[in-house]
Parts: structure tokens; sequence; C-alpha cells
């Protein structure tokens, strides 16, 4: 995971996350810009499009979970999935509705650089 996280690092990443996400990075070193996500401003973190070096994590149980927050919180101009299963990319694909769906790719090919 450090290996993962030294990027975001060395660019100063501003990382909002749920509390699961929040207890993996700061246990891993990732605590500097790090801000746990409450659900008071859960509607604002994710409901905001950061035009900075700044990101929002939730995780979710399943499938389903995501396509909710997708569609309470999705652009509709681009969204991705991170997953290993093939199933859930392609369920993930199929069903948000976005100019540009993504699987196991960033969504900066379509939000800029």
């Amino acid at each position: 995971m450090p290996q993962l996280l030294a990027p975001l690092a060395a660019k100063h990443v501003h990382v909002y996350a749920d509390a699961p996400a929040y207890d993996v990075l700061a246990a891993n070193g990732y605590a500097a810009k790090l801000t746990r996500v409450t659900p008071d401003m859960a509607d604002e973190v994710y409901g905001t499009e950061f035009m900075s070096y700044t990101l929002a994590v939730k995780t979710v149980e399943n499938i389903d979970e995501a396509l909710t927050h997708i569609r309470q919180y999705g652009s509709g101009h681009s969204e991705a999935i991170i997953t290993e299963s093939k199933h859930n990319a392609q369920l993930f694909q199929q069903q948000v509705d976005a100019a540009c769906v993504y699987w196991n790719t960033p969504t900066s090919f379509t939000d800029g650089g």
C-alpha cells in the first residue's frame, strides 16, 4: 500500500475518506492531508468535483451500493469503477448514466490532465 500512496503524498493530494478508507490510509502513513468524511459533510464532499489535487474516497460493500452512490453523486460526465470483478465492471458500465464510464482507468482521460 505505501507504494500506491507515495505518488499522492508527493503531489500533496488532499484525500477525503469515509471511515474504512480513512483507517486504512492512516494506518499506512497517509495522514498529512487526510480528512475523515463525517455524515454531516458527505453531501458536500461527494457532491463536489474538485478542481485541485483533491479526491474523495467512498468504500462500498457491493455493486448495488456503488451504483446508488453514483446515481446520487455522479457528475454525468465521467465515472470510474475500480474492481477485479468483470461482472461488476460490466454491470457498472451498463447502468451508470455518464458520457464516459471507465473500468480500472482514471477519469483524467476526459476530465483533463
